[in-house]
């Protein structure tokens, strides 16, 4: 991460020419940068061109807020070297506790005086210095954290809750949807035969569980195992993304421990299940009539698609942020279901096949549940902030404003 902060920081003095030379040409000259929240270097160039910077936050306020705490109040660095030493973060809204190791990467690097601790602290202090804020969520969702962060991060107040961010999607057309067909990469099944399964489970009435773990975490061979054993008996639908697996082999040590789906696990749910290796088409498929719950790693931009889909969330919290992420929506929301976490962790298959075949009840009982009717309110309220009039269209509204203003000074 040290590396990847350094190289991006080269691109400061290009940048600088750049944007030099369109205030000098341009008849409208830029006024502010936006930035993602690992280019605080950002700010120091907002500093030398005289312009503002605002930071971009692809997280949740809760997150952010109890990171920031953290830092600010930062605990014996004896205390950081065991993992289980509680971490009360007293002064952010719900006063949440979590063992150490599971704010983000934080802990141990400080702890360990890593050269790392150094660069975050440091861009760290370069956000809190930014202009303004902007975060992926909604009023709705986390209003008393976005007010936290107003009061708490940096001296500005300007803190702009403008999500859900997602990429458009027709409920109606949705296997024409070009947004749903255009993102992602190579995929073992076409979109449209993964919606034209859908289409045969929602006409026989049948609700489906949807299995996908982002972008970044790879199951190990034995979670590959537990998760294929408790898919399969629970009997339910279910559509799992899975990715870089191996052939099933047992000749090498090399591959004992590559992931790898049971041999014949695709055969003997053939009809119960699809398995899709390579990317699929999440927003899509969550936004389906079938799709009743979602297994997730708890990736930020994973659990706003689910919420604004209205489906039931199981989570299996895996690293960094996951873990807070997991408490807000169980703990605090009341809109999921922890079922296990931990990268490392295997679940037990009967226990997972329990959870799961109890997420999708037949008939119309699943909406009943407690969890379900609190993520369809939830997706409700998703879907109304982005709308005209609603709060994240108001707050993007007032971003847009405040640059303008700075443009006519």
């Amino acid at each position: 991460m040290s590396a990847m902060l350094h190289a991006m920081s080269k691109l400061q003095e290009p940048l600088l020419q750049w944007f030099e030379s369109q205030m000098q040409h341009s008849p409208s000259p830029p006024v502010a940068i936006l930035s993602d929240l690992f280019l605080g270097w950002t700010q120091k160039l907002a500093v030398r061109l005289n312009i503002v910077r605002v930071a971009f936050f692809p997280m949740s306020a809760h997150n952010l807020s109890v990171i920031n705490y953290f830092l600010r109040n930062l605990p014996h660095k004896e205390d950081c070297k065991d993992p289980n030493h509680r971490f009360s973060a007293s002064g952010v809204p719900t006063s949440p506790v979590f063992p150490i190791y599971q704010i983000y990467i934080f802990h141990h690097l400080y702890a360990d005086d890593s050269p790392i601790w150094e660069v975050l602290q440091h861009n760290n202090s370069l956000n809190r210095a930014s202009w303004g804020i902007v975060l992926n969520s909604f009023a709705g969702l986390e209003e008393p954290f976005l007010n936290y962060l107003r009061k708490n991060y940096g001296n500005h107040g300007r803190v702009w809750g403008v999500g859900p961010l997602l990429p458009p999607i027709d409920h109606h057309q949705i296997d024409s949807s070009a947004a749903a067909r255009d993102r992602g990469g190579p995929s073992s099944i076409r979109i449209e035969q993964v919606m034209s399964w859908l289409d045969s489970c929602a006409e026989n009435r049948q609700s489906v569980v949807y299995v996908g773990f982002g972008s970044q975490i790879v199951l190990n061979r034995k979670q590959i195992e537990a998760l294929s054993i408790g898919l399969e008996e629970s009997q339910v639908k279910f559509i799992w993304c899975v990715k870089e697996l191996s052939s099933p082999t047992t000749t090498g040590d090399e591959d004992i421990e590559k992931p790898v789906l049971p041999t014949g696990f695709e055969d003997r749910v053939a009809g119960q299940g699809l398995v899709i290796k390579g990317w699929a088409p999440q927003v899509a498929i969550l936004s389906h009539r079938a799709v009743n719950t979602f297994l997730t790693h708890c990736g930020w931009n994973s659990v706003l698609e689910g919420l604004v889909a209205g489906v039931q969330l199981l989570l299996w919290p895996m690293i960094n942020d996951h873990f807070m992420t997991a408490k807000l929506l169980d703990t605090d929301l009341g809109v999921a279901v922890k079922i296990c976490e931990g990268a490392d962790t295997v679940p037990n298959s009967t226990e997972l096949a329990r959870v799961i075949a109890e997420s999708v009840p037949l008939g119309e009982e699943g909406k009943t549940r407690p969890q379900m009717v609190r993520a369809m309110e939830m997706g409700k309220l998703g879907l109304e902030a982005v709308t005209e009039g609603g709060s994240s269209f108001k707050e993007l509204d007032d971003l847009v404003s405040n640059i303008n203003e700075l443009n006519v000074k």
